[in-house]
């Protein structure tokens, strides 16, 4: 197992160098670009959930990485943009997350295996769902860090992410990129920061997933084909 639990060198799309970590954390930076800008068609909910995400999502990252795609700053100036509109924007922010409803679109992915969904359409599917409860782990714990507590939200999230980890290999169609996410995650998150790094717990029981289903589909696991 290598030190670092979000790099999982066997898989076959990390060994082949698919995943790239630059577009993932470039997307998000791209985001908060957008919203320093003003820039949130969605009203001033969605803006403030966005932000807080974003601001979460970007501490996780590999500082390397982050440095390197980020010279202009941004995440530091979504900080200090934090730091002065901090209660309303987690007021607003924790006004946006349904984590029932997520709950049953997961389940409807983990049914769509047994019905004729299209790959493309599941794998985009599952690609969502990740990116929303990682989004709404991120709002909740940033706006506790500002002084804002949601015990109920905090209780559904929970369920969430029991699910997730009892069902990882139903989120399999986002392989790709739950890998490139994982190559962006800074190896020592769990000791830095164990608030943050249990919001990148979901990563690691999808990665164990893919390496379990990879491990099965071995040619030396299948044994010998009846003539």
């Amino acid at each position: 197992m290598n030190a670092n639990r979000y790099l999982r060198d066997r898989l076959a799309a990390t060994r082949n160098q698919v995943c790239d970590p630059s577009c993932v954390v470039e997307s998000r930076l791209a985001l908060l670009a957008d919203l320093l800008d003003g820039w949130s068609p969605n009203g001033p909910d969605q803006f403030a959930y966005d932000m807080l995400a974003a601001l979460g999502w970007l501490q996780r990252t590999d500082l390397r990485l982050l440095t390197k795609l980020d010279p202009d700053g941004l995440a530091a100036a979504g900080r200090a943009y934090a730091g002065a509109h901090g209660k309303e924007l987690a007021e607003r922010a924790l006004a946006v997350p349904d984590p029932q409803a997520w709950l049953d679109e997961a389940k409807d992915l983990r049914a769509s295996y047994e019905d004729l969904m299209e790959p493309v359409e599941r794998a985009e599917l599952a690609h969502r769902l990740i990116n929303e409860l990682d989004d709404a782990e991120l709002v909740l714990l940033e706006a506790m860090r500002l002084g804002m507590q949601d015990e109920l939200l905090e209780s559904v999230l929970e369920r969430c992410r029991a699910w997730l980890c009892d069902n990882a290999d139903a989120f399999l169609a986002a392989g790709v990129f739950v890998q490139a996410t994982g190559l962006g995650l800074r190896a020592d998150l769990d000791t830095v920061d164990p608030d943050l790094g249990r919001t990148a717990e979901k990563f690691a029981h999808i990665l164990d997933a893919l390496e379990d289903m990879e491990s099965a589909l071995e040619p030396d696991r299948l044994g010998p084909l009846s003539p």
